[in-house]
């Protein structure tokens, strides 16, 4: 009743008394935010955080148990295929597309400027870090081995 009323009254005194650059930034509503000019900036943690994933996504996709019954018939079916799981640089690239295509669906942001960026950002990104995990991982396999 009464408060409610009250609140949004003191609210519209505030705004003509006090000047704009005092008030604390509101955050931005739906529409603003699928109309972001720029893409967020990915922190340490981000990059930190998005590696594993990536990296988690290429070996279960490329070397995983669960995916063989998938990875094995399409192997055996075409030489792109064959081609395309032994490289640990191509199925990364592919989850770093995933992951980014992923990301503009749950930030609600489909500006093509922002989503093509952070594509390209997230498959060269999520490439080279499979691809080094992966040879890494090798290494260490070949050397328990012997």
């Amino acid at each position: 009743g009464w408060s409610h009323a009250f609140g949004a009254h003191q609210s519209r005194v505030h705004d003509l008394l006090l000047p704009h650059t005092l008030h604390r930034p509101q955050p931005p509503t739906r529409q603003q935010a699928q109309t972001r000019t720029t893409a967020k900036p990915m922190t340490m943690n981000d990059f930190l955080f998005f590696t594993c994933v990536a990296y988690g996504l290429t070996f279960m996709i490329k070397d995983a148990l669960l995916f063989k019954f998938v990875r094995e018939p399409l192997r055996e079916r075409s030489k792109f295929f064959s081609s395309l799981f032994s490289c640990s640089f191509c199925v990364g690239t592919w989850s770093g597309i995933l992951l980014a295509l992923a990301d503009a669906q749950f930030q609600g942001s489909w500006d093509p400027k922002i989503v093509g960026y952070t594509v390209i950002k997230w498959a060269l990104a999520a490439a080279t870090v499979s691809f080094v995990l992966d040879l890494l991982t090798q290494k260490l396999e070949q050397s328990l081995d012997s």
